[in-house]
Formats: structure tokens, C-alpha cells, sequence
């Protein structure tokens, strides 16, 4: 894949994820799926990215609340989520934490035996 289309699908991602997160509405992600589509008709994503349009404008033309809009465009796009989900490569796996033990120690920094108590004096 090539970086510009991880690019574009990576924003559709985006696109979706606001969307759920009621930070956007329908009308925004139908017309990034629209221009996402177009951008990339060449490539084999063109048929996810236009399966849920026409239901998708359906909604948005229907007049209904905002948030009635939001519910009906999260379940027709649910499947282009997932398709985007296993297209896209993963991000990198965190690296582990260092590991250094520091000579005489168990690796937690702490020597074997523990660590004496000050002696307190009275």
C-alpha cells in the first residue's frame, strides 16, 4: 500500500472514529468518504469505500435529527470500519521497557538481600 493511500484511509478511519464520538456528523463523513473514493478509484479499496455511499446519502437527505442521523450512519458504516481496521497496517509495537540491571542488583535496582533500614537513633 502505498503512503498516500494508508494516508487517505488512515483519515476515513479518523472520519469514522469521530463520528462516534458524536464529533462530527453524517454529512461530514459521507462527503470525506466521497472525496476518499474518488481519490483513490484506482486502487481495490474503491468498493469499500463506495458500498455504504448511497445508503449513506439517504440518511443524510432525510431530514432526521442529528443524532438519529449519527445511529444510522454508524451501523451502514460499520463494515467499511472494519474493512479499514484489517487493511491498514498496525502501528508499530511499543518498545519494551530497558532492562538494565546495574551490576549487584536484581534488576530492579535493589541488591540481593534487600535494603538495610536506616538505624534510627533516639
Amino acid at each position: 500500500m502505498s503512503d498516500r493511500e494508508n494516508e487517505l484511509l488512515e483519515n476515513a478511519l479518523d472520519a469514522l472514529d469521530r463520528l462516534f464520538d458524536g464529533h462530527c456528523g453524517a454529512v461530514d463523513v459521507w462527503a470525506l468518504l466521497v472525496a476518499t473514493r474518488d481519490a483513490l478509484r484506482d486502487t481495490p479499496h474503491r468498493p469499500a469505500l463506495e458500498q455504504p455511499l448511497a445508503e449513506l446519502r439517504m440518511v443524510v437527505l432525510s431530514g432526521a435529527a442529528a443524532d438519529a442521523q449519527r445511529d444510522h450512519a454508524l451501523c451502514i458504516t460499520d463494515p467499511l470500519r472494519l474493512y479499514l481496521a484489517r487493511a491498514l497496517p498496525r502501528p508499530p509495537a511499543p518498545l519494551p521497557r530497558a532492562t538494565y540491571a546495574a551490576p549487584g542488583t536484581s534488576g530492579d535496582g535493589i541488591p540481593p538481600g534487600g535494603i538495610a533500614a536506616p538505624e534510627l537513633s533516639r
